[in-house]
Formats: C-alpha cells, sequence, structure tokens
C-alpha cells in the first residue's frame, strides 16, 4: 500500500518540474507571455519552446501516475497530499529562481505539512 503514496509524490514533483520549466521558458523577456494584443503569436512561439514542450510532458506523465493514485486511494485522501507540491516549489523558487523565502512563506509551508500529516491520519 505504500505505492500509491510514493506516486502522489513523484506526481508532486513532476508537476513543480513541469512549472519550473514553463517558468524558466517565460522568465527570458523575448518569452513573457501576456493576454490581450499579440497573445495568438506568442503562444505560437511558445508551443515551439523545448521547455514548454519538456513541461507538458513532465504534466502528462504526472496525470497518467494520478490514474493510478486514484484508482487506489480515496480522493479525499489523495488530493490533499498534492498540497506538498507548493512546498517543494517553494524550495525551487528559492534555489533556482531567486525568489524570497521570508517567515510568511516558511509560516506557511509548515502549516501545509501539519494539514497533510493530520489528512493522513484521518
Amino acid at each position: 500500500m505504500l505505492r500509491p503514496y510514493l506516486l502522489v509524490l513523484c506526481c508532486v514533483c513532476l508537476l513543480v518540474t513541469g512549472q519550473s520549466l514553463w517558468k524558466h521558458a517565460l522568465g527570458s523577456g523575448e518569452s513573457r507571455f501576456q493576454v490581450g494584443r499579440g497573445a495568438v503569436s506568442a503562444l505560437l512561439r511558445l508551443a515551439t519552446n523545448g521547455y514548454i514542450l519538456a513541461g507538458v510532458g513532465t504534466y502528462l506523465l504526472a496525470t497518467v501516475l494520478w490514474f493510478e493514485v486514484l484508482s487506489t486511494l480515496e480522493l479525499s485522501q489523495a488530493f490533499p497530499l498534492m498540497s506538498l507540491s507548493y512546498v517543494l516549489a517553494l524550495a525551487v523558487g528559492h534555489l533556482f529562481f531567486g525568489e524570497g523565502l521570508g517567515w510568511e512563506k516558511v509560516s506557511g509551508v509548515v502549516l501545509i505539512c501539519a494539514g497533510v500529516t493530520l489528512v493522513g491520519r484521518g
């Protein structure tokens, strides 16, 4: 019964990886995206960006793994575990993108971890 929990962790890692790839692709001035004028041409340009495509691939793989998770765990048990992605995203954002790491964010992560623990026991 450990397998579904390991798959949830894999999903979390894949989703944060996908978001990180997208963030990297959108971080340069040339690839910045804004809804509005020129959005269609920007979307077409992004559709050929390797980082964007790799991010989509990680999301697809995460979805396939998530199907197995949902077939073995209760939704009310599995889905809250996905909130661990906030914890990992905070670390990745800080380490790789130089994002701030204040006491508010750290406190929020502690609360998320406490919530995940409570859900896991319930």
